[in-house]
C-alpha cells in the first residue's frame, strides 16, 4: 500500500448504496485503462483516506496523478487490475502488482500493493478474485512467490491474506512506529 494519492474532482462511486450485493458472476477482473482512472481513484481514496475532509481534493489529485503515471509507464513487470461490475462497468476494486526489491533479500520480487475494494462491495469475494488473478500473473512471469505488506492494525486484511495462504515473513519497525506510534508493517509471503 505504497501509493496514497489519487484524480480530479468527481466521485461516481457515491451512486452505489451501502450494503449493495454484488453478483460474483457479474464481476470482471481486467487490466486498468486510462478511462478507469476516476473510478480507480475513488476506490483507493475511500479505502486509504476515508475521512480526508478538506484535504480530499488534494489527496484525490495526488492519487489520480500517481496511478496515471504508473499506467502510462508500460513496465514489463507491472499490472494494475480492476474489478468491475460488468452490468455497469463500474470499478469496485483494484490491485497493483510489480517487481520490487524486498529489503532483506536485495533482489526484485513480485509485490502486491494498493488492494482496495469499495466499501459497499467488501466481504463479497472481490479481493479474493483480485489476489487470485495476481497469483496467475506472477506464475506467468515465472516466479514462485508473491509478497505484500499489511499494517498490524488492519485485522480484516490480515485475515484475508492468511486465508489466502500468506504467512508472516517479518514485522518491520521504524521511527514512525517508535516515535509517532504508527502501526508497524508486516511483510507477508505466499509461496505459489
Amino acid at each position: 500500500m505504497d501509493s496514497y494519492f489519487v484524480t480530479p474532482f468527481t466521485t461516481d462511486q457515491t451512486r452505489y448504496q451501502s450494503n449493495r450485493t454484488l453478483e460474483l458472476t457479474s464481476l470482471r477482473i481486467r487490466q486498468a485503462k486510462q478511462e478507469d482512472l476516476n473510478g480507480l481513484t475513488d476506490v483507493l481514496l475511500k479505502s486509504f483516506h476515508p475521512n480526508s475532509t478538506w484535504l480530499h481534493p488534494i489527496f484525490r489529485l495526488g492519487v489520480y496523478e500517481d496511478v496515471k503515471s504508473r499506467l502510462n509507464c508500460k513496465l514489463s513487470y507491472y499490472s494494475c487490475l480492476i474489478a468491475s461490475d460488468s452490468s455497469c462497468d463500474q470499478v469496485v476494486g483494484t490491485i497493483e502488482l510489480t517487481l520490487r526489491p524486498i529489503s532483506l533479500l536485495g533482489k526484485c520480487l513480485p509485490y502486491i500493493s494498493n488492494l482496495a475494494v469499495s466499501t459497499d462491495c467488501r466481504r463479497q469475494g472481490v479481493a479474493h478474485k483480485l489476489l487470485e488473478r495476481c497469483e496467475q500473473i506472477v506464475a506467468h512471469w515465472g516466479f514462485r512467490e508473491i509478497w505484500l505488506h499489511v499494517l498490524e492494525d488492519n485485522l480484516a486484511a490480515q485475515h484475508l491474506y492468511r486465508k489466502k495462504g500468506y504467512t508472516t515473513f517479518k514485522i518491520e519497525t521504524d521511527l514512525g512506529n517508535l516515535i509517532l506510534k504508527k502501526p508497524r508493517k508486516i511483510l507477508l509471503l505466499k509461496k505459489l
